[in-house]
């Protein structure tokens, strides 16, 4: 994709709401599309930093600056998928597959999600159990929008309780065994 920062800037200048989304719309399905993340993030970082030169009037345009903020902002989250992209190869599928990644938020308490984390990572269910537990809560902190924080101060607070110490996974087993027991 080449992208004439001046004259792109300048056409959603002209009509910007529809302009604007019309370019959005071709750099996300380009991101999307493109399989060569290296030259993505090349392309993507050098159309950083030519935004960059016309915020800062390095290079002058006659475009208003919300309109390159907007352009700008839009590129540097370009760049952070493929970042997260070059970091985490196997989400290249996701996006190619354009499903959300993301099911909802996670309601319940954070404490359960950590037991699933440590459950999920010490049967080796993700990848055969070439996971770090680092990526594996990474990953459902994404897909539950949730920020857990330092899991292992959360499993001492497992490891603490009195009784039953996973008391996620024992109400997860009753309410599938209730499933079950219903598709009788």
């Amino acid at each position: 994709m080449d992208i004439n920062v001046i004259k792109t800037l300048q056409e959603i200048s002209q009509n910007e709401p529809v302009k604007f989304k019309a370019f959005r719309d071709r750099l996300v399905e380009y991101c999307i599309e493109e399989k060569a993340v290296l030259d993505l993030f090349r392309v993507l970082k050098g159309l950083e930093l030519e935004l960059n030169d016309c915020l800062t009037g390095r290079v002058p345009v006659d475009v208003e600056r919300a309109i390159i903020i907007k352009v700008l902002k839009t590129t540097r989250t370009e760049l952070d998928i493929i970042r997260c992209k070059m970091k985490y190869p196997e989400m290249i599928y996701f996006t190619a597959a354009k499903k959300p990644l993301s099911v909802g938020k996670w309601t319940d308490d954070k404490v359960q999600l950590v037991e699933l984390i440590y459950a999920i990572h010490n049967t080796k269910s993700v990848n055969n159990g070439n996971v770090t537990l680092k990526a594996l809560q990474e990953g459902l902190e994404y897909i539950f929008q949730v920020k857990l924080g330092n899991i292992s101060d959360k499993l001492r607070e497992i490891n603490e309780r009195k009784g039953d110490k996973v008391r996620y996974l024992v109400i997860l087993k009753k309410n599938l065994n209730n499933v079950l027991y219903q598709i009788k």
